[in-house]
């Protein structure tokens, strides 16, 4: 895991921000802050399959770590 110091602010990776799961994490100029994704889980007809994405904001201060997205290569 890479310090949070030189995580970088211009790309997208992976962050922990002390959850037991790593975060699609990208820098908010607007905001000043870290966005990340994080998966929600929800009932549909009794059963925890309804997934979905919602968007939070942390403080740079809160990013533990991250590490670089993985290199993606068609067959």
């Amino acid at each position: 895991m890479n310090s949070p110091n030189t995580a970088p602010k211009d790309t997208n990776f992976l962050g922990h921000f002390g959850y037991p799961w790593l975060s699609m994490t990208r820098w908010n100029e607007a905001t000043g802050q870290w966005t990340y994704a994080n998966m929600q889980f929800g009932l549909y007809e009794g059963e925890w399959t309804d997934t979905y994405f919602e968007t939070e904001n942390e403080p740079e201060a809160a990013l533990k770590g991250w590490l670089p997205l993985p290199e993606f290569t068609t067959p």
